[in-house]
């Protein structure tokens, strides 16, 4: 009977582990305005506001997000980055309106077209590693939504927490499938928002990254979003 009972708290303690591990995974990003040049390609792209693979257009890098620690919270996943590509696909405009939830709240956006794709990405630095398993991401404009906040942040680029006012929600982000590729863990979503703090001055830095699109070096400015790990409650499509 006690051999019984150890096997199954050993189980639930396993569950748990297991799902708490999922959890820590979902890191918070401060993204940055990059400058690049690239040459253009295409990839298929299909998230879960699509029935099937979509052609879209790569056409430039002018974002780079770094795993950043909000308000004390810890960097959970540090090698995990995200290049932001801009992407064209041509298709009519698709409004959609989606509920998500995350720290800040229970919030309710209007969703335009879709702007970016997210590629994770390893930072080409002492002891760096490649983000494995890890979801690439399709980013839409957020036509309505509003919320005001302020956080301390800090990353890899700051020695200490500087604070930040949050504002508009600017873009909603799913998990993607790229070129018919795995997504990892389709309840991850991230919402971007504008912020701006008085402290950051504009300092240019120079990184490389790699990714699944090749080597690439990249000029960073200002930090103007934050990304944060969101539950997409439900959505449905603007008749």
């Amino acid at each position: 009977m006690k051999v019984k009972r150890y096997f199954v708290l050993i189980v639930v303690l396993l569950l748990v582990t297991t799902i708490l591990g999922g959890q820590t995974k979902l890191n918070h990003f401060k993204v940055y305005s990059a400058k690049c040049k690239i040459k253009q390609f295409s990839v298929s792209l299909q998230d879960q506001f699509s029935k099937e693979q979509k052609r879209a257009i790569v056409r430039g890098i002018p974002y780079f997000a770094n795993p950043v620690n909000k308000n004390g919270e810890g960097i959970p996943n540090p090698n995990a980055h995200l290049t932001w590509y801009t992407i064209n696909i041509d298709e009519p405009l698709i409004k959609r309106v989606v509920v998500i939830e995350n720290q800040f709240g229970k919030q309710k956006l209007i969703l335009g077209k879709a702007l970016y794709l997210l590629v994770p990405t390893e930072k080409i630095e002492p002891n760096s590693l490649f983000p494995c398993e890890f979801n690439h991401f399709i980013c839409y404009e957020v036509l309505e939504g509003d919320f005001k906040t302020d956080v301390k942040l800090k990353d890899q680029f700051n020695e200490s927490s500087i604070l930040f006012f949050v504002g508009k929600p600017r873009y909603f982000c799913n998990p993607v499938s790229k070129n018919m590729g795995k997504i990892y863990d389709p309840n991850y979503h991230l919402v971007c928002y504008d912020i701006v703090s008085p402290a950051e001055g504009l300092i240019s830095r120079t990184i490389n990254i790699k990714n699944q699109f090749g080597d690439n070096r990249l000029t960073l400015q200002k930090g103007t979003l934050l990304c944060v790990p969101s539950q997409k409650i439900e959505w449905s499509v603007i008749k």
